[in-house]
């Protein structure tokens, strides 16, 4: 395995792919070994077979974790194809429709941060207002926002050999003032959210995560993940009538379907509003 594990490291994988796929290929070399008696490298697809049904208890993820890790160990065996684990089924993903919250709670939390006011205001108001990631947001840069044309340059999420995309998203007009103040109250030039304590020396994200929460317990006596925010923000201008490839931009999707998934949500929620108008007196025939 450690041929497997340079490999690895030579194509730049994650530290934490690294980990899982090497942990997969162990395990399925250990099952080859003790099953059939030959290498994993000797493993045809029948014999891969066998030892990747055992997962179907597990998560559709981990199963295609499991098929992926074996087709990088023969890969780097110098099969370009993967070798036999390109035989093993890729499964579909199970569609799951996005969670936002409730206008009214939408509402309630723009509310709370501004009560709240410094670190949750800036905080939530800009998951509020721009739909970014958390992720996104805690890493985000002075130098990539632009308090004069009111645009923030989004470093987002991107392939392991393409490197990040990124995308520019206009910021609300409301949001200019609070990133004015906290520009000059943060301490820091290059980071929003610094932090001398962290050694890649901006907040942890479970610290960033707790404003979040303080404030959706404030506002409406419940824990919003921050990705619910990201949902709202798209169902939000969905139902405002934002054209569905002006959301697909704002929120960096590559594949319009994964934007298109928030109109599902958006004409349910419609729906229910509709539901709530009153019958009327008279009888309906």
């Amino acid at each position: 395995m450690l041929v497997f594990e340079g490999w690895l490291c030579e194509q730049r994988y994650a530290a934490k792919t690294r980990r899982l796929y090497l942990m997969h290929a162990r395990r399925a070399a250990a099952f080859v070994e003790e099953t059939f008696g030959i290498e994993l490298a000797d493993g045809a697809p029948e014999q891969l077979h066998a030892w990747w049904s055992e997962h179907g208890h597990l998560s559709v993820e981990t199963q295609n974790q499991a098929r992926n890790a074996l087709i990088a160990y023969y890969r780097s065996r110098g099969d370009r194809l993967g070798g036999a684990a390109l035989e093993l089924p890729h499964l579909p993903k199970p569609t799951r429709l996005p969670r936002p919250v409730a206008t009214e709670v939408y509402l309630a939390l723009i509310d709370a941060a501004r009560d709240l006011a410094g670190m949750h205001e800036v905080v939530v108001l800009m998951l509020c207002y721009s739909g970014c990631r958390i992720t996104e947001l805690r890493t985000a840069q002075w130098d990539c926002i632009d308090l004069s044309s009111a645009s923030w340059r989004i470093v987002g999420k991107g392939s392991r050999r393409r490197g990040p995309k990124e995308r520019i998203v206009d910021l609300h007009e409301s949001l200019v003032p609070v990133l004015r103040r906290w520009q000059l109250a943060c301490g820091s030039r290059r980071w929003l959210f610094p932090s001398e304590r962290s050694a890649s020396g901006i907040l942890s994200d479970p610290t960033l995560r707790r404003y979040v929460y303080e404030t959706s317990e404030h506002a409406a006596d419940m824990r919003v993940v921050p990705h619910r925010f990201r949902h709202t923000v798209a169902t939000e201008l969905l139902e405002r009538g934002v054209d569905v490839r002006v959301v697909q931009e704002i929120l960096g999707h590559a594949d319009l379907s994964s934007t298109q998934l928030y109109t599902k949500v958006s004409r349910g929620r419609l729906a229910e509003a509709i539901g709530r108008l009153p019958a009327g007196s008279a009888e309906v025939a």
